[in-house]
């Protein structure tokens, strides 16, 4: 028990360390929302500080994610926008099951869009989306998105009948 109790710490720690070090590197940023999920993945897969740091900073350049967090996350509306009319055109059905219980698609693709999955998917998995989006950009992102939710379909609207009928 000591022994997992270290090392949850001593990733703690580390994380602790690059999120300060990053929000002093990149002002415009800060300690943005959803950075400790993008940086404890990193953790995972690198294995010093530095190269997380550097893997953090490549990935918030190249999907330009200063626009989308920190103080001027200008993007994000425009984002959520342009989602919005690719969810309506192609999973309407989904977007208009979530109107009808007056939900918004902004409640689960905020988080995807800041966290890029990764405060919901499987390490193993990720690392596999984050190389189809480095590759592909963002187009992957709302493709996958957009796949994710047909896949699920069923799910969504089952649990949300058990839930109304329990």
């Amino acid at each position: 028990v000591y022994r997992n109790y270290w090392g949850f710490c001593k990733c703690y720690y580390n994380l602790f360390n690059i999120l300060n070090a990053y929000s002093n590197f990149n002002k415009q940023i800060g300690s943005a929302q959803g950075l400790n999920f993008i940086g404890a993945i990193g953790l995972s897969l690198f294995d010093t500080e530095q190269e997380v740091f550097v893997f953090l900073d490549g990935l918030l350049n190249r999907f330009e994610l200063i626009k989308y967090m920190g103080v001027k996350n200008e993007n994000l509306v425009k984002n959520l926008k342009y989602f919005s009319f690719i969810l309506n055109k192609y999973v309407f059905d989904i977007i208009s099951f979530f109107n009808n219980k007056l939900l918004s698609h902004d409640f689960f693709s905020t988080n995807w869009i800041l966290t890029l999955f990764s405060n919901c998917m499987d390490k193993n998995c990720l690392v596999i989306i984050w190389c189809f989006m480095i590759i592909f950009g963002w187009k992957f992102f709302y493709c996958f998105a957009i796949e994710t939710l047909k896949f699920y379909k069923n799910d969504i609207i089952e649990t949300e009948e058990k839930y109304l009928n329990s």
